[in-house]
């Protein structure tokens, strides 16, 4: 596994830092003045790990709209493709310690978040 090893822990963390403080990683137009006030996660050891976080109003645009953004890291997928040669060479990323990380990203009305 030459560096492999080396190299998964580089993807992992990685992968970590951006579900546990997206608005520092991932360019989101969402996150201008606002700072996340919820994130609940799901990291199984085995699994898809996934974060879900609600961003206030911001104060900054003046926008009273709340967002909902979910973040998912495909991390069996990327574990295989960082360890299995021939999982890897197939990839479109190949070898290269990047995580595969999805987001999704909703409005909500502010009534729905406080219920009033």
């Amino acid at each position: 596994m030459e560096q492999r090893q080396s190299e998964w822990w580089q993807l992992e963390s990685q992968a970590l830092a951006i579900l546990e403080r997206p608005q520092q990683h991932v360019r989101l137009e969402i996150s201008k003045g606002r700072s996340p006030v919820l994130r609940v996660w799901q990291f199984p050891s085995s699994s898809v790990h996934c974060a879900w976080f609600v961003f206030g109003p911001s104060h900054k645009t003046k926008s009273s709209m709340w967002f909902v953004q979910e973040i998912v890291w495909d991390r069996p997928e990327d574990y295989k493709r960082m360890s299995d040669p021939l999982v890897g060479i197939k990839h479109p990323l190949g070898f290269v310690p990047t995580p595969r990380i999805k987001t999704r990203t909703a409005e909500v009305p502010e009534d729905q978040i406080t219920g009033g």
